[in-house]
This record gives structure tokens, sequence and C-alpha cells, in this order.
């Protein structure tokens, strides 16, 4: 037995020639959440998507469709006859699964007539199936309201049948993964970088990441968790590559030769000539990071200018207007949340002056860098980096 989905996108509606493009990116990305699963068949139709899938699957279908970047909505609905009387047969079995208990109830008619060959106008159909539910129910059960109904019955005329239906899941919206390029990720372990991974993941691109350890002084913990931030954010684009940097010799030199309150604007300006350095050997448009304006010492806008003065590269932060409880509340939907807040700090709390510096000048970031043989604490981190590949593994 098979069940029935309409799926729905949104931006991907704006794309004019671009738009088939787009619809078939989305699709192959639904076919590749779904791969392992039986007799799930994806067709593309006029500004919409179809999926069959075995009965035995459903519930497991519709927990994946939610990991597929420009899928904006989706609905378990009911195929009949491009019929009217199909249609106000198939309108009272929606109005049945909706009841649920209630003795009345506020709806609305929706019809979207993709076949203009249909001989009833959209207001007509909507007329004419209201009608008809009231008829049979009473105004005592019925109550026609256009703006809050508390069940939305839509009838999708298709070119070769009708789809009907009586609710919608939403989907993560935006575009689908493939269609923006490829970025690499700063991830550190922490709340914000994964959301900042995942909200561009929602703009259509492929992010793989970078991680700097210091598993000297700091164990393997802090690895492990990033390694299975990764897993999750594996969901939405099959699999990750994640590069792993040590970092411990660059910040004992920090350590040894520079000063104490310049240490995290120091790191940083580590951090992105080297992650700049690996986007151009592997052409990654740009570096993700997960900084907020103001929200710890190293992201005002004087340390953020400083940082970024050293990058070769575009970088992207979703997140910088943000508000940590608006971050904290996708961190939980993504199931990131849970890993992130595990204690096993990461590398940037090694060594932390007691004062660090929140207005950081070039001049004096630049005086202590030249203490450094910068040259060679970069190229040996970089020789040692490890490159591994994480694949979705269905969870």
């Amino acid at each position: 037995m098979k069940r029935e989905y309409v799926l729905r996108y949104d931006e991907i509606g704006l794309k004019g020639g671009n738009r088939r493009q787009f619809e078939e990116v989305l699709a192959r990305q639904i076919r590749r959440v779904l791969k392992n699963l039986p007799d799930c068949k994806v067709r593309i139709i006029t500004s919409r998507i179809l999926l069959s899938v075995p009965e035995s699957e459903a519930a497991e279908v519709e927990r994946r469709l939610h990991y597929v970047a420009g899928l904006h909505s989706f609905s378990h609905a009911h195929p009949t006859d491009l019929d009217l009387e199909a249609l106000k047969l198939a309108a009272e079995q929606a109005l049945e699964r909706s009841w649920k208990g209630r003795d009345h109830l506020r709806f609305r008619i929706t019809t979207r007539r993709s076949n203009k060959k249909f001989p009833h106008r959209t207001v007509e159909v909507n007329e004419k199936v209201g009608s008809h539910l009231l008829e049979k129910h009473g105004s005592e059960r019925l109550t026609v309201n256009l703006t809050q109904p508390e069940v939305d019955i839509t009838l999708e005329l298709q070119q070769e049948r009708a789809m009907v239906y009586e609710g919608l899941e939403s989907g993560m919206g935006g575009l689908p993964v493939g269609t923006g390029g490829r970025l690499l990720c700063l991830l550190s372990g922490g709340i914000d970088s994964p959301v900042a991974a995942y909200q561009m993941l929602r703009r259509g691109c492929e992010v793989d990441h970078i991680f700097f350890e210091n598993r000297v002084f700091l164990g393997r913990a802090a690895y492990d968790k990033v390694h299975r931030l990764g897993q999750v954010l594996s969901r939405y684009q099959a699999k990750v590559r994640l590069h792993v940097v040590p970092f411990s010799d660059i910040q004992v030199a920090i350590r040894d030769h520079c000063s104490d309150r310049n240490r995290v604007v120091l790191y940083r300006r580590f951090m992105y000539r080297m992650a700049a350095e690996v986007a151009k050997q592997k052409g990654y448009l740009g570096l993700v990071n997960g900084e907020c304006l103001g929200q710890v010492a190293s992201q005002t806008l004087e340390n953020i200018h400083a940082a970024d003065m050293v990058a070769d590269s575009c970088i992207y932060r979703p997140l910088i207007s943000m508000d940590k409880v608006d971050i904290m509340r996708i961190a939980r939907r993504i199931e990131t949340y849970n890993i992130s807040i595990e204690d096993a700090p990461d590398c940037c709390s090694v060594f932390m002056p007691r004062r660090p510096i929140t207005r950081a000048k070039v001049e004096w970031l630049e005086e202590d860098e030249a203490k450094l043989d910068m040259e060679a604490l970069v190229g040996e981190a970089l020789e040692k980096m490890s490159v591994e590949t994480i694949h979705w593994d269905g969870s």
C-alpha cells in the first residue's frame, strides 16, 4: 500500500528560467535522504514535487524530509479523479479526518488549478465544494472562515488527477544544497558554529568544516564532540569533510612571546590565515563562522575587524545580528544543542588571559606577530592537518 505526498518549495518559484534546474537539484536531494528506503518515487510536476512511498515507511520518510534544504512544506495527500463529484467526496473524507472529537469546525476550501482545462474555475470549485460540506453537516457544526480556519482543505487539480489534503508540515525552506557553492566552516564545538553552518546549508551551500584542536592540553573530548556535530550536519548533504588542524604549537608560541591580552585575537588571526589557505587550495568560495556581534570579548567590531584583515577569503557570519536565545532555539531544533553544551572546551580556552582585549589595535597585534616565526608555525600546522569524510548514517 502506498502513501502519497505533495511537496512544495517557495523561493525556487521565483527563479524564472532557472527554476527547472533548482527543481531537479531539490528532487535529487529528496532522493538522497530516502536512498536506502525501498520503493520511494519522486516526480516533478508544475510547481510541485510528488512523492509516493510505502505506507510502512511513512513515519521515517516524514522525519527525513525535514533534512532537505529548499523544501518549504509537505502534505499527506489523497489522490482522486478530476471530477467535481469526486472532489466533493474527497473533501468530505478530509473533513472527517479533521474532526478529532470537536463539535464545530471553522473551515476553508482552497483550490489550486494547474490544469487549466478543468471545466470549473477556481472560485467555482471552492463555492461548490464548500456549499456541499455545509449542506451535509449544517451551520451548527461548520462555519466558513477564510482568514483563520481550523482546517484548510486543499484541492490541487493537476494534469492527470487531483490531490486532496487538509494540513501541511513545515520543512527547512531556503534553497537546495548544491545550488550555492562550497564553503568551509570554522567548527568549534560550541553552540553557534553548527547553527551558522546550518544557516548556510539552507541557502543552498555545501558546507565542509575545519577544526583547530589542542589535543596536547585538552585531550580528545573536543575532537570527539566536533566529529559528532559533523555527523548531525551530514544529514543535510550526505557527507561532510572535516579538516583537523593541530593548534597547540601556535598557542604555546603566542603564550611565550606575545602580550597576554592579545592572545584570543591572535588565535583568531592564525585560524583565519590557515582556513583561508585551505579554502584557496581546495576551491571553497569562503569561510563561515558562528560569530555574533558583542556576544564575547573576541566578537566586538574592533576585534572582528582586526582578525578579518589577515584572511584572503570572504568570511560569512549568518548569526552576526541574532540574539543568543534564537541561536539556541535553532540548535535545539537541529539537534546540535545537547552535543554543543557538553563539557569539552575548545582550543580558544587554553591560556586564556584574565582580561582579554575587547578593542584590539592592528598595530599591537602585528608587533606581537613579528616576534613569531609565523611562516614556519602555519606551514607546520597545515602539513600536519588531517582530513576525514563523515558520512550520514541515516540517524
